[in-house]
């Protein structure tokens, strides 16, 4: 369902042959595929491989530590051949029949056995022509050159005492010291530090001084800022992002974010310091891993193991020439029957038994090989295109490029290249309708085009940018006792006491609820005296109890209810939020119960505080536009006595907000 004919039966001519074959069914059944999209354009392309020229590794006989592939070297040749191709697709409109439309960057799904160095060099590549590419697959944060360049910053400010660190900050991207600057700096400096010295010159040259300042800052803000507003401040304010790009190229783009987004989740699960964060990057590796199954339009880059279950239009293998040797193979012998293990040192000592394990463990090694070989045909849908590289130490089995050689000199048209070599093709033309997704992409197009508001500056703040809380006003609690009485706190415990058992309780049957409230309020966590116990007991029960007060906690009723909304006063809308600690629908009518441990309470309404009947006013307001057709009646609750106060819609209407 995903191959056109011409792909599938060039995958059945490669596993036509029987050691092709072996390893890929069960009991070596021929593997026979009938493509559904009859009809449908399809092409299979076997580029020449590249091979060592007479002068590789030969030009300098100084060996450079540097892990860098040169474009004339057998994988430069065949990462720049994929990336002009793809380049020339994409510039001149080459038009894929059977999707009925022109190739685009997501179309290309390039696939490599492993990640190191042969996708590097695709990436680089590919980015160098302006190609969009999603990256590798895969990456570690720490070996990755612009990372370390982060991670010396990051040190620089916890150590400023290790020269060569600082050394590396100082000559690295951030700063930009050239060699003589930083020689000027370390030499002659006796036991000084290298930062000490920079210290000691900043005055002398202008160079220094900015390095100095940058450093002095870095240092500071780095004792106060976590790790991802401290190299947010450095990478995007300071020109950071754009002096790394600029030594390293756009290969540093994707690290980068990858970093920024390590950062994020470490603060997340770990509290927040630079040295904490350094130390889980590095000891951790840092593994990411990219989700390249997203429809961005981007050319991929990933090992054929983590492009099952993936597709594309066009598939490039890229290095077909690997083939997996035994140098990573385990050294122990495991015999079945013994169970023992046996390290046998040195071949010499190898017997006929432990040859043949040797032996065996090879051929499933190449079976999985095979296997991989038939996954990375079959992700192709239009077209496929096979190359690969050598090396002076090829390997005697037969590679995917050696497989696909034999099929393919049965079917492909031999055409010579520009430089003379011969690349094969085998293609088969449209002769139906595309049944590709030119209809649908005109759709997506069209889904995806940029509302109005994009353009747009965004509007300012709601007003007011903070919620009005009437459970946490402004205004000043009213004094309930002497100032000079000594509460220790008892006061706010026993209100939160008081609103947790009115809460829960009434949940409770009510036999059980005298004995459920005594032990609460025994707990050692609150501190009550055994006299402040009894009282608050009797307190709460004597409201829960009371005939004239428990319908409000019978059916219909519910505890602690979350309310929001907004309010249009004279000063313009403003956003109410609090909570309600019982409300009532009875049906007729709302009711808003608020709880006062307060003591004494008032007699009248008219003498109960202004805040609290700014509080009430909130509620009432906001539960009026929730229950237009409804009265709402607020009371307050208080439970010394109890007091039953129900508060009158004219004293609330004058502290209505």
């Amino acid at each position: 369902f995903r191959s056109a004919p011409a792909i599938l039966k060039i995958v059945d001519a490669v596993l036509g042959d029987a050691d092709a074959a072996r390893g890929l069914s069960f009991e070596g059944q021929p593997v026979l595929h009938h493509s559904a999209r009859q009809g449908q354009s399809g092409q299979v392309v076997l580029w020449p491989k590249e091979v060592p020229l007479e002068d590789d590794g030969k030009a300098d006989p100084w060996h450079v530590p540097l892990d860098h592939v040169g474009g004339d070297s057998p994988i430069g040749r065949v990462a720049n051949r994929i990336a002009d191709t793809v380049a020339g697709w994409i510039n001149n409109g080459e038009v894929l029949p059977a999707q009925g439309r022109a190739v685009r960057p997501g179309d290309v799904l390039i696939l490599v056995q492993r990640r190191k160095t042969m996708a590097e060099s695709l990436v680089a590549a590919l980015k160098e022509r302006n190609i969009p590419v999603s990256g590798r697959d895969r990456m570690i944060l720490p070996d990755q050159l612009v990372i370390q360049d982060l991670i010396a910053l990051g040190r620089l400010t916890l150590q400023p005492d290790d020269d060569l660190n600082t050394a590396t900050v100082l000559k690295g991207p951030l700063i930009g010291l050239d060699e003589d600057q930083l020689f000027d700096l370390a030499y002659n400096r006796d036991k000084m530090t290298l930062l000490s010295r920079l210290g000691q010159m900043h005055k002398s040259d202008s160079i220094f001084a900015d390095a100095w300042a940058r450093i002095v800052e870095w240092r500071n803000r780095a004792d106060f800022a976590p790790p991802f507003e401290f190299f947010s401040g450095v990478l995007q304010a300071e020109g950071g992002r754009r002096a790394l790009l600029a030594r390293l190229g756009p290969d540093a783009a994707d690290p980068i974010d990858d970093f920024m987004t390590a950062a994020l989740d470490y603060e997340h699960d770990h509290v927040p310091s630079m040295e904490g964060f350094l130390h889980w990057l590095e000891v951790g590796a840092a593994e990411v891993k990219r989700d390249l199954e997203q429809g961005r339009n981007e050319v991929r880059v990933m090992t054929v193991h983590g492009a099952k279950g993936l597709q594309a239009e066009i598939v490039i293998l890229a290095d077909a020439c690997s083939v997996p040797d035994g140098k990573s193979d385990d050294r122990i012998r495991w015999p079945d029957d013994s169970g023992l293990p046996v390290w046998p040192g040195f071949a010499s000592n190898e017997t006929g038994m432990l040859k043949e394990i040797k032996a065996g463990r090879r051929e499933a090694a190449l079976e999985e090989y095979r296997r991989l070989l038939y996954v990375a045909l079959t992700r192709a849908k239009d077209r496929l295109y096979i190359t690969g590289f050598t090396s002076s130490q090829a390997s005697k089995e037969p590679s995917w490029y050696d497989m696909l050689e034999q099929a393919m000199q049965a079917h492909g048209k031999p055409e010579e290249e520009a430089d003379g070599r011969v690349r094969l093709s085998y293609m088969e033309p449209q002769t139906a309708a595309p049944d590709g997704s030119s209809a649908r992409l005109s759709r997506a197009t069209e889904l995806a085009a940029l509302p109005d508001w994009a353009g747009k500056p965004p509007s300012g703040e709601p007003v007011p940018p903070k919620p009005l809380s009437p459970s946490r006003p402004d205004d000043a609690e009213p004094a309930v006792r002497s100032p000079l009485d000594a509460d220790d706190g008892q006061r706010f415990k026993r209100g939160n006491v008081v609103h947790a058992l009115m809460q829960t309780l009434p949940e409770l049957p009510e036999a059980a609820r005298r004995d459920a409230a005594r032990r609460y309020i025994a707990r050692p966590l609150h501190g009550f005296a055994e006299k402040v116990q009894a009282a608050l007991l009797g307190e709460v029960m004597a409201v829960l109890e009371d005939p004239a007060i428990a319908p409000v906690f019978g059916p219909g009723s519910r505890a602690e209810v979350p309310v929001a909304g907004t309010l249009v006063t004279k000063d313009g809308p403003r956003v109410v939020s609090g909570q309600i600690d019982r409300l009532v629908h009875t049906g007729k009518d709302i009711l808003i119960i608020d709880y006062k441990t307060n003591r004494p309470p008032p007699d009248l309404a008219a003498d109960v505080a202004p805040l609290y009947l700014k509080q009430m006013a909130s509620y009432r307001a906001a539960l009026q536009q929730i229950f237009p057709g409804l009265p709402v009646r607020c009371v307050l609750l208080w439970t010394d006595g109890p007091k039953w106060m129900e508060l009158p819609d004219k004293l609330l209407a004058s502290h209505t907000p």
